[in-house]
C-alpha cells in the first residue's frame, strides 16, 4: 500500500480497501466495545488508515455530530501551585477512554472583580462540558454564565449541593481523631496556620476533629486560632512556621497528639523536634492530611491521603453523564479517605 503525504479522507481509505465509507467511519470513529464490525475488520481498516497517514478531522466531526468530544478544565490561579497532577491525570484517564480530550483554561483572578468579566472558555463554545477546580467559592459571575449558557458542569475538590466530587475531609478528621482517642490520648490539638481560602476542607477538617473530641467528652484545642500565617509560598513563611513549631513544642501545656490540617503544618514540627529532642511519636503523636505520604524533612509521617486521582476520575465520569443528561442534577460523590502508615502515632507516655 502506497503511503500518502497528505491526510487521506475516509472516502480515499474506503476506495483503497474496497469497502464502504460507512464501514471505514465505524472502524475509525467508534470505540472498540461499541463497534459492530468484526474485530479483524476493524483492526485491518485502522492499520491501513494509519499507514496512509490518516488523522481525524475534528472540525468535520463536530459539524457532523454537533459535539467537540472535548472537556474544558477551568482552574483558579489564586493558588496556582495547587493544581494536583494526580487529579488531572485521573480526569484525562476517564475522558480518553471515551475519546474525549481535555483543555485547561486559567481564571484571571485580577479580572474576576470586574462584573462583566467572563473567560473565553465560557463565551465561546469549544467543548461539550466543563470541569472546575477552584480553591474556594466560585465567583458569582462565573456561576451565572454557566447557568445562562446551560453548560454541563462538574466541580472537583469542592463541596456543593450537586454536580461535585470531593474527599471526605470531615469523616477522615473524625476517624483520625478517634484513632488517637482509642490509643489513650485525651489532650489532642488541631493545627492550621492559615484559613482564608474559603475551601470547604478548612471547615470540615476542624469540625470533624471538634465533633470527635466533644463526643468523647473532651475539650477541643485549636492550637493557632488566629490563622494569620500566609500560605506556604516563601522562605519567610517557612521560618514563621518553624518558629511557631519550636514554641509549641517547648510549651508546658503541649498536647500529647496533634492533628494537622496539612503536611505544611506537620513538617516544621518534625524538623523542630530534632534539636529539642522531642520524640515523635514517643512524646508527641502526629497526623496530617496530604496528597502523598512524603514531606520535606524526609522523616516518616502518618498521613491521611487525599486520593485526588480518584476525585478526578469520578468528576470526569460524572461530567460525561452530565453531557448526556444536562438537565439532571448529579448527586455529590464523596471519596472516602483513610489513615496510611500510622508510624508517628502511639499511646501517650
Amino acid at each position: 500500500m502506497k503511503r500518502r503525504n497528505q491526510n487521506p479522507s475516509i472516502r480515499q481509505i474506503a476506495a483503497e480497501l474496497e469497502v464502504s465509507k460507512s464501514t471505514v467511519a465505524l472502524a475509525l470513529n467508534t470505540l472498540e466495545e461499541d463497534c459492530p464490525l468484526a474485530s479483524a475488520t476493524r483492526t485491518k481498516i485502522r492499520e491501513a488508515a494509519h499507514k496512509m497517514g490518516y488523522r481525524t478531522n475534528a472540525i468535520a466531526r463536530t459539524m457532523r455530530t454537533g459535539k467537540f468530544n472535548a472537556a474544558s478544565l477551568l482552574v483558579g490561579n489564586t493558588h496556582p501551585f495547587f493544581l494536583p497532577a494526580e487529579m488531572v491525570n485521573g480526569m484525562e484517564e476517564v475522558l480518553e477512554q471515551k475519546k474525549y480530550r481535555m483543555q485547561i483554561s486559567w481564571l484571571n483572578e485580577d479580572k474576576l472583580s470586574r462584573p462583566n468579566y467572563i473567560p473565553d472558555v465560557l463565551k465561546e463554545r469549544s467543548s461539550d462540558g466543563l470541569l472546575i477546580h477552584y480553591p474556594g467559592d466560585i465567583p458569582e459571575n462565573i456561576q451565572q454564565s454557566i447557568r445562562r449558557h446551560q453548560i454541563p458542569c462538574v466541580v472537583a475538590n469542592n463541596k456543593l449541593e450537586s454536580d461535585c466530587v470531593y474527599p471526605d475531609d470531615y469523616g477522615a478528621a473524625f476517624q483520625a481523631t478517634q484513632t488517637l482517642l482509642e490509643l489513650g490520648h485525651r489532650d489532642i490539638g488541631y493545627l492550621h496556620y492559615y484559613n482564608n481560602s474559603h475551601h470547604y476542607s478548612e471547615r470540615d477538617r476542624l469540625k470533624g476533629y471538634t465533633d470527635a473530641m466533644r463526643q468523647a467528652g473532651l475539650k477541643a484545642r485549636d492550637l493557632f486560632p488566629e490563622k494569620t500565617i500566609p500560605p506556604l509560598s516563601s522562605i519567610h513563611t517557612r521560618d514563621q512556621r518553624f518558629e511557631m513549631s519550636t514554641t509549641l513544642l517547648q510549651s508546658q501545656d503541649r498536647p500529647t497528639a496533634i492533628l494537622c490540617y496539612e503536611i505544611a503544618e506537620a513538617a516544621p514540627l518534625l524538623a523542630a523536634a530534632l534539636p529539642l529532642k522531642v520524640s515523635i511519636p514517643g512524646d508527641l503523636s502526629l497526623i496530617a492530611f496530604g496528597r502523598i505520604n512524603r514531606n520535606d524533612t524526609g522523616r516518616p509521617l502518618s498521613t491521611v491521603r487525599l486520593r485526588l486521582q480518584e476525585v478526578g476520575q469520578r468528576a470526569a465520569a460524572m461530567l460525561l453523564r452530565k453531557i448526556d443528561a444536562p438537565d439532571i442534577p448529579q448527586k455529590p460523590e464523596i471519596v472516602p479517605l483513610k489513615l496510611e502508615s500510622p508510624i508517628t502515632v502511639s499511646p501517650p507516655l
